[in-house]
């Protein structure tokens, strides 16, 4: 007797892991996905940042509601421009421990962390600068910069969608004015390729355009 309820909690253990195994093979990604693209300069001055409207995060519907989602991604706002940032000079000085301010600084950041449209992609970007003082001493400007802009499927992705391929289209940027810049503009488009479990098979495709800007915070020399 005890040797058939062994064998029968033997047999039920390991159906209990192939089901598991099973599921493991359908779970989401056990990390978020990153993929990262070379911005490219964009000859031409930057659009007044005046003329654009930032968006509000709460259009983005809950990611539990799929039908809600797909009718957003085929009908939603695909501009997205983000707050300004500011980059600030004093602390760049402090890090760099000069004691004139007479010379080049070089250094790097990485912007914030900002949502698309798409709920669960994020996208964010990294900078290796050199700043110069202004030679009328009231700051500095941007004298060389380097973009690589990122995007990222969190694993909130995966709650909603069953496929999502996204393709880098555009990553560029600006530095305005153009002679002594003291603004970065990062503008990027991601192509979207999606499927859920409303959709089908037949992918739900869209284009968002993403927009950025870091500013000198300049103090007097």
């Amino acid at each position: 007797m005890k040797k058939k309820f062994s064998k029968l909690i033997y047999a039920s253990m390991l159906s209990i892991c192939m089901l598991a195994s099973s599921l493991n093979v359908m779970a989401a990604p056990a990390e978020c996905e990153v993929e990262d693209y070379k911005a490219s300069e964009y000859s031409g001055e930057f659009e007044s940042e005046e003329s654009y409207k930032e968006y509000d995060l709460s259009e983005i519907p809950n990611a539990n509601e799929v039908d809600e989602i797909i009718d957003f991604l085929q009908l939603g706002n695909k501009e997205f421009v983000q707050q300004s940032s500011v980059l600030n000079i004093e602390d760049i000085i402090a890090d760099a421990d000069i004691s004139t301010f007479s010379s080049d600084v070089s250094g790097s950041f990485t912007s914030a962390t900002f949502d698309t449209g798409t709920p669960g992609v994020t996208w964010y970007y990294d900078v290796d600068y050199t700043v110069s003082p202004l030679s009328n001493g009231i700051g500095w400007y941007f004298k060389s910069v380097d973009v690589t802009c990122h995007y990222k499927k969190g694993l909130s992705l995966w709650t909603w969608a069953n496929t999502c391929s996204i393709t880098w289209k555009k990553a560029t940027y600006t530095l305005s004015p153009s002679t002594k810049p003291t603004s970065l503009t990062v503008d990027i488009t991601l192509d979207f390729s999606i499927t859920t479990n409303a959709t089908g098979t037949k992918p739900v495709t869209y284009s968002e355009n993403h927009s950025h800007t870091t500013k000198v915070e300049n103090i007097p020399l």
